[in-house]
């Protein structure tokens, strides 16, 4: 793990392959095809970013505290009835079509049947109006999602339906996580950014290249 640290892949790819041979598998056999996984998938972040700082003003990948993408086309969604369930799904159309498809998105009546599951709750901790929460893995040398869920704020604190004004950029900005864009943009123009703004109701062209860059479209 420290060759890995430290940035020395390829001595670290070494060891880890002389483990896997030489133990049987369990133990120390697994622990090292973990890690080989865990090595790679830095190396692929690393490399993402140097790649992006070539054109660091049309998108925000530097800004990220990770980044994960579905190692699939085609991605399950699944949305709890409530009176925002039609804007949930004009969101995931507004990612799909804006990103040039860059995954697609399909709408299931099951959420056993979804990778992203879509939540309405009427209480949030503090000032929070929506949370994404991520299960991953590695795949391929790169942080994989396996799992995402979705919560969305859809009251205010007197038991009031919130506006489809002030819940959309919520939405928007909460399918950017299910993406795999794990932290916030540093600009107030992008739907990423940490602080959501009523008054910006769609994607950014920031929003949508750095989806474009990170799923290689």
């Amino acid at each position: 793990m420290a060759l890995c640290k430290n940035r020395q892949y390829n001595a670290a790819f070494e060891n880890f392959n002389f483990i896997i041979k030489r133990f049987p598998p369990g133990g120390y056999a697994d622990y090292a095809v973990k890690y080989k996984q865990y090595c790679a998938a830095k190396r692929s972040q690393e490399r993402l970013a140097a790649k992006a700082q070539t054109n660091s003003e049309e998108q925000y990948i530097r800004d990220m505290d990770t980044i994960a993408v579905w190692n699939k086309k085609n991605v399950n969604y699944w949305v709890e009835n409530g009176k925002f369930y039609y804007p949930v799904m004009e969101a995931f159309r507004e990612w799909e079509r804006e990103t040039s498809y860059a995954v697609n998105f399909r709408k299931v009546n099951r959420p056993e049947y979804a990778d992203i599951k879509v939540y309405f709750v009427d209480k949030m901790p503090g000032n929070v109006l929506g949370v994404t929460s991520n299960r991953k893995g590695y795949a391929n040398g790169k942080i994989v999602l396996k799992s995402s869920q979705i919560k969305i704020l859809d009251k205010t604190a007197s038991g009031e339906y919130r506006s489809r004004q002030q819940v959309y950029p919520v939405i928007l900005h909460e399918i950017g996580h299910a993406l795999g864009l794990e932290g916030h943009s540093n600009s107030k123009n992008d739907i990423l950014y940490h602080n959501t703004d009523y008054y910006k109701q769609s994607l950014s062209e920031r929003d949508v290249e750095t989806i474009k860059t990170i799923y290689g479209k």
